[in-house]
């Protein structure tokens, strides 16, 4: 089995707040997006080839409250735009369901639009390692947002991940990746790097 990157989503407490960060970030323009009812939550997209994608997500203040957490930790968000998760999917997700982290949580059947998923989801909304664990997902339709967005000339060059005990993440799963381009660190503290070619050269999200 290996684990692949899908997505990376970037939390911020508006969703006009971060397209205005990643737009201004990179450079480019950002797609339409759609809403999650069952999360509460609203998200704008664009490829970033090579089978990967990023979405802006945040809280929909035109939603109905969740009776659970939202997933990526949104109620708990506050600050600047930043990544918040990212997101994997696996050659079998049955068998990545029980290698997946301690705390990465309980299984959710999605759907939006033409796209069915599953994902997992922890109760607390919040994923391991101090929130830069691994969330894993299962398409189960034909398409996939990183192939129907239109491109952008976006590209994903790298995913750094950084966390004080990061041997215990690498130990755990990190050989389950197939993709060279993500990198574990040590550091004192957590955080998510992601480092894109753009029509501008090199631009980074944090």
């Amino acid at each position: 089995m290996t684990l692949e990157l899908d997505h990376i989503a970037i939390c911020a407490e508006t969703l006009e707040e971060g397209v205005a960060y990643v737009e201004q970030t990179l450079g480019v323009h950002m797609s339409a997006g759609g809403t999650h009812p069952v999360m509460g939550t609203h998200n704008r997209v664009m490829t970033l080839g090579s089978g990967v994608y990023l979405e802006v997500i945040a809280i929909d203040p035109d939603a109905a409250p969740p009776a659970h957490a939202r997933w990526f930790a949104l109620d708990e968000f506050k600050g600047s735009p930043r990544i918040g998760a990212w997101i994997v999917r696996a050659s079998d997700f049955d068998r990545a369901q029980m290698v997946a982290l301690p705390g990465t949580g309980n299984l959710w059947s999605l759907e939006r639009g033409p796209y069915a998923w599953d994902i997992l989801i922890s109760d607390t909304g919040r994923m391991p390692f101090d929130g830069v664990g691994p969330t894993m997902i299962n398409w189960k339709c034909k398409g996939h947002p990183a192939t129907d967005l239109p491109p952008v000339g976006v590209d994903f060059r790298s995913l750094i991940v950084r966390h004080p005990k990061i041997d215990e993440m690498v130990a755990h799963c990190g050989c389950l990746f197939s993709m060279p381009d993500i990198r574990f660190e040590t550091a004192e503290t957590p955080s998510l790097t992601l480092e894109v070619d753009t029509p501008h050269g090199v631009r980074v999200l944090r």
